[in-house]
């Protein structure tokens, strides 16, 4: 299972980051707004500024910022700690 935190999802309305997705709904809350995004039949949250005009069923871009990525184990829920390299 893969895992990253919403404020860890760039969201961009220019053709500019890695994958193309659609929002399915819009929350406010003060200054962010949480959008809830279909990509390849997943969903997942994105957190942003409220100044920006999202709404539901436009067609946005998504960036996962891959130093916030993490892995899980489907049977435990445990996370899966990154491999080291061989000490010496």
């Amino acid at each position: 299972v893969l895992g990253i935190r919403p404020e860890h999802v760039r969201v961009s309305q220019k053709a500019e980051n890695n994958w193309p997705a659609q929002i399915s709904l819009v929350e406010l809350h003060g200054g962010q707004s949480y959008l809830e995004l279909e990509i390849g039949g997943i969903k997942l949250t994105a957190i942003a500024s409220a100044d920006l005009d999202y709404r539901a069923g436009q067609d946005v871009w998504i960036e996962l910022l891959a130093s916030h990525l993490h892995l899980f184990d489907p049977q435990t829920g445990e996370r899966l700690a990154p491999a080291r390299a061989p000490q010496p």
